[in-house]
């Protein structure tokens, strides 16, 4: 399969505006064993969804063979041409002979829309019309030869274009292939994060509204839904209430815990304050009704006054993760907002689109630590360890996520569960 030899309709699709609806996904690449850097990559789901679908699987290693993962990871570029196209995708038999996709052997040209209008252009290599797999090229100057005879359905983002060029000025043999290997390493799909915040001059009644009436505005246009997970001011509950009256609401269990220890009397001993929020946090985490309520005769029984004090406002369905109508992992439904001052304090001191980009960088930040899997540093159950690479071998997807220190939540293809080391649950 090759990439062959029009009008574009005026869109320099190289440069248009990024679509952040569409997905986003990588390679890491390898020139030789030197890593070259990362090539992200957007793809044009709006334009061309069956084609885009068919790379995104294919970089994720979701379309499966066997139960095991097939797609790009470990292939190479097999044809690098200087100032026109680099090639891969031929995980089959890595000459661009093979061809595969999601939909079967092949599937149809879906539409020519976009054009190869410059370089960075993700396109499907092809043997003649209705002949699209796996195989694909990245475009390094305009190729308008190509319009209506290859499907446009991506484009490289930012510096990725660099790492391209690399690829572009290898040294290549018989048939254009690379004299160094240029592989693609690893490949995935790269979240981004939907966030929204305001700058205000105070957490006023009106400006907690205001914030979810245009929050609420954005949510109805995107068909989304919410789950809040704040603390309780008084302000912000009320907006809450008023603009989302049927959002599941969990409030910040750290702020709950620090909340209940302030509320005896100080002459108290900090040891029977501790046992309190230790009793309560059994509460929050129970994970069926029956350990939940265990828990709470607990609770009562050895606060009474002080605890029945604290509870007599605080709904079930705000805190206790089994009677809470949404999701909620673990510790994760602490509010991030009383570190926020901390974490931007540099960035206060300056211009609003500074401190703009301070709070952008941190919250992907906090974001990407919530999704990385964890790096097990030992074996801490050599049984469930055994397990664990039994099914990795079988090709069975598993993912660990850190929900706090001692909360971990483990994903399967059939299940999530939760695991609590501290409390070997």
């Amino acid at each position: 399969m090759a990439a062959s030899g029009g009008g574009g309709g005026g869109v320099e699709w190289h440069v248009r505006p990024p679509n952040p609806k569409n997905p986003v996904v990588f390679f890491d690449i390898t020139v030789g064993t030197i890593p070259a850097g990362r090539i992200k990559m957007e793809l044009f789901a709006d334009i061309t969804p069956k084609t885009a679908e068919n790379f995104r699987q294919l970089c994720t290693g979701e379309y499966r063979k066997a139960g095991l993962p097939v797609g790009f990871k470990g292939c190479q570029f097999h044809r690098v041409i200087k100032d026109f196209m680099i090639q891969a995708g031929d995980f089959l038999k890595g000459d661009g002979s093979g061809c595969v996709s999601i939909y079967g052997h092949k599937f149809d040209d879906e539409n020519f829309d976009a054009k190869h209008t410059g370089p960075g252009l993700l396109s499907m290599a092809n043997s003649g019309p209705n002949t699209n797999g796996c195989q694909f090229f990245i475009t390094c100057a305009k190729c308008d030869w190509l319009d209506n005879k290859h499907v446009v359905f991506g484009r490289v983002l930012g510096d990725g274009l660099l790492v391209v060029r690399k690829i572009e000025n290898v040294a290549t043999g018989p048939n254009n292939r690379p004299k160094l290997a240029c592989v693609i390493s690893e490949c995935g799909e790269i979240y981004i994060f939907p966030y929204a915040f305001a700058i205000v001059d105070a957490e006023s009644k009106e400006n907690w509204r205001w914030f979810f009436e245009q929050l609420a505005i954005i949510l109805i246009s995107d068909h989304r839904n919410i789950v809040f997970m704040t603390d309780r001011g008084s302000c912000l509950l009320v907006g809450i209430k008023e603009v989302f009256p049927s959002s599941p609401h969990a409030y910040c269990i750290k702020h709950l815990k620090n909340n209940l220890f302030g509320r005896p009397s100080k002459k108290l001993p900090a040891s029977y304050r501790d046992t309190l929020v230790s009793l309560f946090a059994a509460c929050a985490y129970a994970r069926t009704w029956k350990k939940f309520d265990e828990a709470m005769q607990k609770l009562r029984s050895d606060g009474k006054g002080v605890v029945e004090d604290f509870l007599k406002e605080l709904k079930l369905k705000n805190y206790a993760f089994a009677h809470f109508p949404g999701k909620r992992y673990g510790a994760m439904s602490n509010s991030q907002a009383e570190s926020y001052n901390n974490m931007i304090k540099d960035e206060r001191c300056m211009s609003l689109p500074q401190l703009l980009e301070g709070v952008h960088v941190h919250t992907m930040d906090l974001f990407t630590m919530r999704l990385d899997s964890s790096n097990w540093g030992s074996v801490l159950c050599p049984k469930m360890e055994k397990k664990l690479l039994k099914r990795l071998q079988t090709g069975r997807n598993w993912r660990v996520s850190q929900s706090s220190q001692d909360v971990f939540e483990v994903f399967t293809e059939t299940c999530n569960v939760m695991v609590n080391l501290a409390r070997c649950e």
